[in-house]
């Protein structure tokens, strides 16, 4: 099983769209993730794969297991803000 891919996948509940997605060699990182996001208190912003920050509350969570590969799939209700950071790419 050590060579299962572990994917996290941040997702909008509503939209169902994956608005960002991290792979990691082991599960631990994804539990230390997903632990402090369940338990956190107050806003929770979400950096999305096309650099649009959203503010964030947390739902639930879901582990999906293929033959190759673990996918944790974060949900969370979201907003995009109306001031957006200026990243650098």
């Amino acid at each position: 099983m050590s060579s299962m891919k572990h994917i996290i996948q941040f997702c909008n509940t509503y939209t169902q769209e994956i608005l960002r997605e991290e792979s990691y060699e082991n599960f631990k990182r994804i539990e230390e993730i997903i632990t402090g996001l369940s338990n956190a208190v107050g806003e929770i912003y979400i950096l999305d794969s096309s650099m649009r920050m959203h503010v964030a509350a947390y739902v639930t969570d879901k582990i999906i297991v293929t033959d190759r590969e673990f996918i944790y799939k974060v949900f969370f209700k979201t907003k995009l803000c109306e001031l957006q950071p200026m990243v650098r790419r």
